[in-house]
């Protein structure tokens, strides 16, 4: 299985794939959760608090969007 430059496994290529579309829902809200977009803004204070100034990139690869490099220490200037 093919892995990233962290070690990590990311699974085999899809040859042909395509994404379908996102859903066009930012929130969900029932009555013990809620679930929302993940965004750098809203979330930043949230995320350090969890993951710490000096966490290890590759603590980031599955945020979806946030994942591209620099993201937790741009979450940790943001503060």
């Amino acid at each position: 299985m093919p892995v990233n430059e962290y070690g990590q496994m990311i699974g085999e290529s899809m040859e042909g794939y395509t994404p379908g579309e996102l859903p066009a829902i930012n929130l969900l809200e029932g009555r013990y959760a809620r679930i929302e977009a993940l965004s750098v803004e809203k979330h930043a204070e949230d995320l350090l608090a969890v993951y710490g100034p000096d966490t290890p990139q590759e603590m980031w690869t599955f945020f979806g969007s946030l994942s591209s490099a620099g993201h937790g220490r741009k979450i940790g200037n943001k503060i």
